[in-house]
């Protein structure tokens, strides 16, 4: 798995900034079960959001849709 920032970094391979949010305060206010999310990601597409969990499966990271 990669450095965090540079798999937020890769995210822009399938998203542009706007799309990904890591505002602390909103990161908190995602939280499930205390657990607070590194990002939250906004796809507008059916392509987006396939690559997306494709790639986070590659860098065995966890979704929450």
């Amino acid at each position: 798995m990669a450095e965090r920032s540079q798999w937020l970094s890769s995210l822009t391979e399938f998203l542009d900034t706007g799309q990904v949010d890591t505002v602390p305060e909103h990161l908190q206010a995602q939280a499930v079960d205390g657990r607070v999310p590194s990002a939250i990601v906004f796809p507008e597409t059916f392509e987006q959001t396939a690559a997306i969990l494709q790639w986070a499966q590659s860098e065995k990271l966890a979704v929450l849709p």
